[in-house]
């Protein structure tokens, strides 16, 4: 409720929300998914807390409407409009989830939906990454690190891209709260 209170116009996500998701509960559409490729651990579902999202961007530097922001496993796409609503900044959004994409472009228009792997994308273009990631296996985060751009900055939850590939520096960390407890997400961008 306190979020409704700092941001009024997430009532109307949530109801766009709610409404598109009434016969469709979201942690069992991933977690079918995931069990149908084979993966061990298929309680992987979990949305970014708005507050959150906000303190990472404002602790990267931020962003303008002129930047391209990007949320790696964007779910239902409620960091997005959320990203899209408070910086004004062009926001896209991949996910591997057909029916969160076909529903997030019916509900969010001007947030940018792909649908399919974002290891298949050209990442470059972007000012701003968000990779939530918990889940990823080292392999996924390696091929990850390969298709950052100079300029862009990506905030991870949990470990730095540091562990992974030594091109990356972390130039903030910053402690934040999640559902299931606090942890710190890293602010990185590839040295030089």
């Amino acid at each position: 409720m306190n979020e409704y209170i700092c941001y009024p116009f997430l009532i109307k996500i949530d109801i766009k929300l709610f409404f598109s998701y009434f016969f469709l509960n979201p942690y069992r559409a991933v977690r079918k998914h995931l069990e149908r490729k084979g993966e061990r651990s298929p309680h992987q579902y979990g949305e970014t807390p708005v507050k959150v999202i906000e303190k990472l961007i404002k602790a990267s530097g931020g962003i303008n409407k002129y930047q391209y922001f990007v949320d790696l496993g964007a779910g239902r796409g409620r960091v997005c409009a959320f990203v899209q609503k408070i910086f004004g900044c062009k926001v896209f959004a991949f996910e591997q989830l057909r029916v969160f994409v076909k529903k997030g472009k019916k509900l969010f228009p001007k947030v940018h939906f792909t649908y399919g792997n974002f290891l298949d994308q050209d990442l470059k273009k972007f000012d701003l990454i968000y990779l939530y990631g918990t889940m990823m296996k080292e392999k996924e985060i390696v091929a990850f690190t390969q298709k950052v751009g100079q300029r862009t900055r990506v905030i991870t939850i949990s470990y730095p891209l540091t562990d992974y590939d030594s091109r990356f520096k972390v130039i903030n960390e910053v402690e934040v709260e999640f559902p299931w407890g606090k942890t710190k997400g890293y602010i990185q961008k590839l040295r030089g």
